[in-house]
C-alpha cells in the first residue's frame, strides 16, 4: 500500500527542483502523477456498455486519464474499454519519446 502523504510530498519536493519555466516537465510529472492518483474514475453513471473506440461490449469501460497534458482537462481523459487504452497510452507514450527525443 502507497503512503498518499509521503508520496504527494516527493511529487511537491520534485517540482520544486524543476526550473519554473520549463513547463513541458511539470506537464509531464503532474500527468504521470493524475494518471497515479485518478487511475480511472470512480463515476460509472452514464458510461455506454459498448466501447466508443472498438465497438466492442465489454466489462472494462471506464473514463481513463490519457498520457496527455491537454488545458481543457476533458481532453485528457478518455472512455474505452481497457484494450483501447492501453493502445492510446502506447501510442502516446511514442509521440512523447519521438518529441523529447527530438531536443
Amino acid at each position: 500500500m502507497v503512503d498518499i502523504d509521503n508520496f504527494n510530498k516527493q511529487i511537491a519536493d520534485v517540482i520544486q527542483i524543476v526550473e519554473p519555466g520549463d513547463v513541458e516537465i511539470r506537464n509531464y510529472i503532474s500527468t504521470q502523477y493524475g494518471k497515479f492518483l485518478a487511475g480511472t474514475e470512480a463515476e460509472t453513471v452514464g458510461l455506454p456498455e459498448i466501447c466508443p473506440v472498438c465497438g466492442k461490449k465489454l466489462d472494462t469501460i471506464a473514463k481513463r486519464r490519457r498520457n496527455t497534458s491537454y488545458n481543457d482537462d476533458e481532453g485528457n481523459w478518455l472512455v474505452s474499454c481497457k484494450d483501447c487504452h492501453d493502445y492510446d497510452t502506447e501510442c502516446f507514450e511514442e509521440m512523447w519519446q519521438d518529441y523529447c527525443g527530438a531536443y
